[in-house]
C-alpha cells in the first residue's frame, strides 16, 4: 500500500468529533495535530498544526519552507510506518515520487542500455512509454554518459544535476554504428516515405527526412536517361509535444538496380534532467538524429532521422559554455551506375550538419534541420547513366524547459520551449 497519511484522517475531523476528542478510543486514526509529521497531513480547509502552514499543494509543511511537492511526501508502508518520499517535477515529468536516495551518482566513460541497464526505477508514463530513471542525491556528469536502447533516460538529482565542462550526455543515433539513442524508437511518428523503385532502368528515389517538431526534407528524384523516380514525402510534424519521447526516422531510398538501397536514419533519443533545486550545464547534451544511409550503385539514399528530445526541469539554471542540441541528420547521397552513395552527415554541435555531396549524376543529400525543417535532397541528373536521388534531411527535435527559459545564443538548437 502507498496511502497518503492524513487523507483519511480528515474524515474524522468534524465539529462533532472534536467535541468528543477526549474519548481517544473512539478517535483511533483521526487527525492528531501534535503527533503529525510535516507533509503527512492534507489541509483542504487550510488548517494545519502549530508550526506548520498549508502549502499550494494542500499539504502541511513547516512555516517558511517549500511545499511538500518539493520537500517530500509522507506515505504509509504495509506495516503502518511512515516512509517519506520525495516528489519532483513541474514539466512533462510531473510530481514523480521517489524513495530518498542516499548517494550521489557520478558518470564518466559510461555506456549502458536503458532497456536492460541499471535503472533505479523503470516506470510507465501516461502515454505508455517506459522511462528509465537514475536517481541520486545529486547527478554529476564529468565525462561521457552514453545511453542507447528503447527507453528514454531520466536523470534525477534531488539537490542538483551538474554537467561539467568535460561532461557529455549523448542519446544521439548514429548511422555509422547503427546504434539508436535512448528512446529513439518512438511509436507515434508520422510516416516519412521512402523513394520509389525503378528496377528496370535504375536510379531509385531518395527517402524523405524524418519529421518531429518540424517537417523533414523531401527525397530527391532518381533518374536514368528519360526515366524519373519519385522521392519520398515527409510526414507531418507533431503539433503538440507533451511527453518524454524520441525523434522519428527517415525513409529509405529506392532500390534502382542496387542490391541495397540507403536506409533511413534513426531519430535522436530522449533525455530528461530533473532536480528539486538546480541544474548546472557547462558541457554538452546531444540528442541528434542519424544521417541517412548511402546506397549501392543506382540506389536512392536514405533520409536523415529527426532530432530527439531534451528536457530540463529545475527551480533554477546555470548554463554557460554549453552545447545543447537535438538536430536532424542529413540525407545520404545517391549512387551512380558506377559508384556507391555516401552516408549522411550528423550533428557535432548546435548547428545544422552540412548536406551530403554526391558524385557524378547522383543526387546530393539535404542538410538536417537545426532551426526548423530539414532540407530536401536533390534530384539525380539524366546524364551519365543511372543515378539515385539524395535523401531528405531530418527535422529539428524538441528542447523543453520548466519554470524558466534560459536562452543563450549558440547554446541551444532548437531554441527551448516552455514545459509549464
Amino acid at each position: 500500500m502507498n496511502i497518503r497519511n492524513g487523507d483519511a484522517q480528515w474524515l474524522c475531523d468534524t465539529p462533532i468529533v472534536r467535541q468528543w476528542a477526549m474519548f481517544a478510543a473512539l478517535l483511533a486514526g483521526c487527525y492528531r495535530p501534535a503527533l503529525e509529521d510535516a507533509c503527512s497531513v492534507a489541509c483542504p480547509d487550510d488548517f494545519c498544526p502549530n508550526g506548520m502552514e498549508c502549502g499550494g499543494d494542500k499539504r502541511c509543511h513547516p512555516i517558511g519552507s517549500d511545499d511538500c511537492s518539493t520537500l517530500g511526501d509522507a506515505t504509509l508502508d504495509d506495516t503502518g510506518d511512515t516512509v517519506t518520499q520525495i516528489c519532483l517535477g513541474d514539466g512533462f515529468v510531473r510530481d514523480e515520487c521517489f524513495d530518498p536516495p542516499t548517494e550521489p551518482l557520478v558518470y564518466s566513460g559510461v555506456t549502458f542500455d536503458t532497456t536492460t541497464g541499471p535503472c533505479t526505477y523503470s516506470r510507465v508514463a501516461a502515454d505508455g512509454t517506459t522511462l528509465c530513471f537514475l536517481v541520486g542525491t545529486r547527478i554529476v556528469v564529468s565525462g561521457m554518459l552514453r545511453a542507447t536502447g528503447a527507453n528514454p533516460l531520466v536523470l534525477v538529482g534531488i539537490d542538483e544535476v551538474i554537467v561539467e565542462p568535460t561532461g557529455v550526455i549523448d542519446v544521439s543515433s548514429d548511422i555509422l554504428t547503427g546504434s539508436v539513442g535512448a528512446g529513439g524508437e518512438a511509436k507515434d511518428c508520422a510516416f516519412s516515405s521512402g523513394g520509389a523503385n525503378d528496377p528496370t532502368t535504375g536510379g531509385g528515389g531518395g527517402g524523405a527526412g524524418g519529421s518531429f517538431s518540424a517537417r523533414g526534407g523531401h527525397g530527391g528524384i532518381g533518374h536514368n536517361g528519360n526515366s524519373t523516380t519519385a522521392g519520398g514525402i515527409p510526414g507531418s510534424e507533431l503539433l503538440a509535444i507533451n511527453a518524454v519521447r524520441g525523434g522519428c526516422p527517415g525513409g529509405s531510398g529506392g532500390d534502382g538496380l542496387a542490391l541495397t538501397a540507403g536506409s533511413g536514419g534513426r531519430g535522436g533519443g530522449a533525455v530528461y534532467l530533473l532536480s528539486g533545486s538546480t541544474i548546472v550545464i557547462n558541457g554538452r547534451i546531444n540528442a541528434s538524429g542519424a544521417g541517412g544511409g548511402g546506397p549501392d550503385v543506382t540506389g536512392g539514399a536514405g533520409g536523415g532521422g529527426s532530432g530527439g528530445f531534451i528536457g530540463l526541469d529545475a527551480k533554477t539554471y546555470t548554463i554557460a559554455g554549453a552545447a545543447i542540441f537535438a538536430v536532424g541528420g542529413s540525407g545520404g547521397a545517391g549512387a551512380t551506375s558506377f559508384s556507391v552513395g555516401a552516408d549522411g552527415n550528423q550533428a557535432v554541435g548546435p548547428f545544422a550538419p552540412p548536406g551530403t555531396p554526391a558524385t557524378g549524376s547522383a543526387g546530393s543529400g539535404g542538410a538536417g534541420g537545426a532551426i526548423s525543417d530539414g532540407q530536401s535532397g536533390s534530384a539525380a541528373t539524366a546524364s551519365g547513366g543511372g543515378g539515385g536521388g539524395g535523401g531528405g534531411g531530418g527535422s529539428i527535435g524538441f528542447i523543453g524547459m520548466a519554470n524558466s527559459l534560459s536562452i543563450t545564443p549558440m547554446t541551444f538548437a532548437p531554441a527551448p520551449t516552455s514545459m509549464n
